[in-house]
């Protein structure tokens, strides 16, 4: 790729829209400083005060937020959340720095025709997360945090929430339709899971998803995944090595050592020789481990003619 292919991608991200929907995390840092510590009246043991605390988006709040340092148009976020201090401050960080006018009702922009031209114009530079997509779930659902106390420069033991979430049948099934609702909307779609606790965790929901998949060839899809990799055909897979040669058929353990041969695909490093014909071949390609790549490239084709009309849309 030259240089000037290479501008032209990169300038075509800021006219991108582009919906994430997955596993939303907080990554809460609390610095301890003993300093100040008392004994416990009722306990008797000696307290761990917190100087400073500091929360960062984690899981698909991070891929939102690297989205909007790529300069993307538009974000729309697709999650769950607790109905507690924790979500409240995910909602907060996904719609930082935004104009209150702009972050209020993204649907009523992307669907509004002439006189949402002057505020579409604005949001060209500014950026803009959609939130309408987070749903609250009340019961059995802790929004997802990553707690990490500090001793000095030693991290502690962590605190985690969320691990024991079950997501409802009623949200999953609002989740899938709301996204539905805007995937006309959008360029693409990344989903996101890579947590215990998950909303990939329901059945019921990755049925609903999968079959949103399937109703929609003509959208892309985007699956990065560390557990139901196999579970959305029809999504184009962003994987490791390991996780290529699971798909085939062949597992190996994390410490195991598995060969990229790059466009070639992957190999099992433990069998005598090196790339080649001495190295055998566990998957075609690392990045799709899909035994049907035209159909990708069909889909790409198609994809970038449906947004020729409006130049840089699609990445």
């Amino acid at each position: 790729m030259d240089n000037v292919n290479l501008k032209v991608i990169l300038d075509s991200v800021s006219r991108a829209r582009i919906a994430v929907i997955g596993d939303f995390c907080l990554d809460s840092y609390w610095f301890i400083d003993p300093t100040a510590a008392e004994t416990s009246v009722e306990t008797g043991l000696a307290t761990r005060p917190v100087r400073a605390q500091r929360y960062t988006l984690g899981g698909a709040g991070n891929v939102v937020m690297n989205l909007l340092a790529m300069n993307v148009r538009e974000v729309h976020a697709f999650g769950v959340i607790g109905d507690d201090p924790f979500g409240r401050e995910m909602l907060r960080l996904l719609t930082a720095g935004l104009p209150a006018s702009l972050s209020a009702d993204l649907s009523a922009i992307a669907l509004a025709t002439a006189e949402a031209s002057a505020k579409e114009e604005a949001l060209t530079t500014a950026g803009l997360v959609s939130v309408d997509g987070m749903l609250i779930q009340k019961d059995n659902w802790n929004t997802h945090v990553y707690t990490k106390p500090y001793l000095g420069d030693q991290e502690q033991n962590r605190i985690d929430f969320g691990n024991f979430n079950r997501l409802d049948q009623a949200v999953a099934k609002r989740l899938v339709e709301l996204l539905e609702e805007r995937l006309a909307h959008v360029d693409l779609i990344i989903i996101n899971e890579q947590v215990a606790g998950s909303i990939h965790s329901s059945e019921y929901f990755r049925r609903q998803l999968a079959q949103l998949i399937a109703r929609h060839p003509d959208s892309l899809f985007l699956l990065d995944s560390r557990n139901y990799s196999d579970t959305y055909a029809g999504a184009v897979r962003k994987l490791n090595a390991h996780e290529a040669v699971r798909l085939c058929g062949t597992p190996r353990a994390a410490d195991e050592l598995v060969m990229s041969l790059g466009p070639r695909g992957v190999c099992d490093a433990r069998e005598p020789g090196l790339p080649g014909d001495g190295c055998p071949r566990l998957a075609r390609s690392a990045g799709t481990a899909d035994p049907r790549p035209d159909r990708f490239r069909r889909r790409r084709r198609q994809h970038a003619r449906r947004h020729r009309r409006g130049a840089g849309r699609a990445i």
